[in-house]
C-alpha cells in the first residue's frame, strides 16, 4: 500500500484541486536562520537596511529548500504556501551584537496538469482560488513578497495639558512614531510589486500582511523609538495566453 500524502488544504479545497487538475503529492517546508548584526541600525528615522537586506538570502534559501522537496516528490508547483518571518531577540539574548532571524515557508506540493512543460511555481493561493482565477482567464505567475524593517524616532516633546496643573502623555498620539509603520508598509509593498512585475504579472491577489511593532525608550527621556517589521505577500497572476481582457459576470437574484 503506498504511503499516504499530506496536504495543508482541507477537504473542500481537495475537491477543487481535483476539478482544476492539481494532484496533491505531499507537504513541503523550507527554513533559513541567519545571524543579523545589531550594530548598524540607523541613528535617525530610516530603514534598517542591515536587517532588511539579510532577508533576501534567507528567502532564496527557503524557496530553494521548498522547491527541492517538491521536485523530489515529482511536483511542478507548490500551492497554499505560508510565510513566517520572525526576529527572536525578544526570547534569545543577542550575543556579540548578533541576533537570530528566521524565515519559514510551507505548502502543499502538487502536480499541475495544466502547467506548461518546465514550469515550476510557488504561490499562496489555495486550490479553490486557483480554480476561480482560471475561470477568469488568469494563471498563477508565482510568489510576490515584500518586507521592510523601519526604525522611527521621536525626540522629547512637551506633553499637552490634560487638566489642572498636570500634563501627561496619556491618550495622546505620538505622531512621529506613527509614521514608522506607514513607512515600513510603503517600502514593503513597493518591493512586493517589483517582485510581481519581474514575474510578468498584471496583479497580486490574496495579499497577507504580518507586522511586528517594538517600542523602546521613553518620551520623558531623551528619545523614544519604534522598530516596525512589515511583511506582505500574495499570489502574482498573469493573463492566459490569448485570453480576452475582461471577466464575465453573471447576475444573481436573491430569492429571500
Amino acid at each position: 500500500m503506498p504511503k499516504p500524502w499530506i496536504a495543508t488544504f482541507n477537504g473542500g479545497e481537495l475537491v477543487c484541486a481535483n476539478q482544476v487538475g492539481l494532484k496533491p503529492l505531499g507537504q513541503v517546508f523550507g527554513c533559513a536562520v541567519r545571524g543579523v548584526s545589531t550594530q548598524y541600525f540607523p541613528a535617525t528615522s530610516d530603514e534598517a537596511r542591515i536587517e532588511s537586506e539579510a532577508f533576501d538570502p534567507m528567502l532564496a534559501e527557503s524557496l530553494a529548500h521548498v522547491q527541492a522537496e517538491a521536485t523530489q516528490l515529482g511536483a511542478n508547483a507548490v500551492v497554499g504556501c505560508q510565510v513566517v518571518w520572525t526576529r527572536v531577540d525578544e526570547r534569545v539574548e543577542a550575543s556579540d551584537g548578533f541576533y537570530p532571524s528566521t524565515l519559514k515557508i510551507s505548502g502543499t506540493a502538487v502536480f499541475d496538469t495544466e502547467a506548461r512543460k518546465g514550469e515550476f511555481y510557488i504561490v499562496p493561493a489555495s486550490p479553490d482560488e486557483i480554480m476561480v482565477l482560471r475561470r477568469a482567464d488568469y494563471i498563477p505567475a508565482g510568489l510576490a513578497l515584500g518586507r521592510s524593517t523601519y526604525y522611527q524616532t521621536a525626540w522629547r516633546q512637551v506633553p499637552k495639558m490634560t487638566g489642572g496643573a498636570f500634563s501627561t502623555w496619556a491618550n495622546e498620539e505620538v505622531v512621529e512614531l506613527t509614521r514608522g509603520p506607514y513607512m515600513a508598509r510603503e517600502v514593503a509593498m513597493g518591493r512586493m510589486a517589483d517582485m510581481a512585475k519581474a514575474a510578468g504579472a498584471v496583479g497580486i491577489v490574496g495579499v497577507k500582511i504580518a507586522t511586528e511593532i517594538h517600542p523602546a525608550g521613553t518620551l520623558q527621556g531623551s528619545t523614544m523609538s519604534v522598530t516596525t517589521r512589515f511583511l506582505c505577500y500574495g499570489t502574482a497572476i498573469r493573463r492566459k495566453p490569448g485570453s480576452i481582457d475582461f471577466v464575465s459576470v453573471k447576475p444573481i437574484i436573491p430569492l429571500s
